[in-house]
């Protein structure tokens, strides 16, 4: 897996990878061969499927040897992923530890609010926009110090889809996020064309916390997708020089 910080991104420009892809195995319209050929047609060096995942789905080993097959048949590098939620305030995610030795790029990531109560999620609409981002806050940095997981998956987002820009996410909750995750390691991931605030960019990268990339594709044809002119922007904040 290639995380890289501000630094290498300085130096490298944006690597040529895609870490958040989704395939028939879960609600993308495409399989997993559709995604191969079309990375390899896009000119990316390495991939990772990461499928929307339930403490309940049985179809894993399935699709680790699929992915196992078409790496030999391609000889091309692709990681047998998933992309599970946040179920309770302690970070618990909603993936069963059976498979977590199996799987190569764990994403963590925030799809609702969670309580204190496994699978019970708060209203937003109901609470203050203040509230909730403390609340997520609080959920996400439980879920980094777990340990579980290799990436955060699109953070702040689920936040923005309820409240918009005019409520923005609290700089001080967002510096705490990158704090931790630098602090254990675990990638922060730009994701796709999105994001709706440039200060969690620039953040991450003053603080040469660790980046994932990843397209967040449902299609084969959006691998790859990544909007590296927003990379570009809030990196000359702390790289005024930057030529790329």
């Amino acid at each position: 897996m290639n995380f890289v910080s501000a630094r290498y991104l300085a130096e490298h420009g944006v690597p040529r990878v895609d870490y958040h892809l989704h395939s028939t195995f879960s609600d993308g319209k495409n399989t997993p061969e559709d995604y191969v050929t079309s990375a390899i047609k896009t000119g990316l060096d390495e991939i990772a499927l990461t499928e929307h995942v339930w403490r309940t789905s049985e179809w894993i080993p399935r699709f680790i040897q699929n992915l196992k097959d078409l790496r030999q048949r391609y000889q091309y590098p692709i990681l047998a992923g998933v992309e599970a939620k946040a179920i309770n305030m302690d970070g618990e995610i909603d993936l069963d530890k059976k498979w977590m030795p199996q799987i190569d790029l764990i994403m963590g990531v925030i799809h609702r609010l969670p309580s204190k109560k496994d699978y019970t999620f708060i209203n937003r609409s109901q609470i203050e926009p203040e509230k909730a981002a403390l609340i997520e806050t609080e959920a996400t940095i439980s879920m980094i110090k777990r340990g579980e997981i290799h990436v955060l998956g699109h953070p702040t987002l689920d936040y923005y889809r309820c409240y918009r820009e005019r409520h923005p996410f609290p700089l001080e909750y967002i510096q705490e996020i990158i704090s931790e995750a630098k602090k254990h390691k675990i990638a922060l991931e730009i994701a796709g064309m999105w994001c709706n605030d440039s200060r969690l960019l620039e953040t991450a990268f003053q603080e040469e916390a660790l980046i994932s990339f990843g397209s967040g594709a449902h299609s084969s044809h959006d691998v790859g997708k990544i909007n590296r002119g927003l990379v570009h922007q809030a990196l000359k904040k702390t790289y005024p020089n930057l030529e790329w």
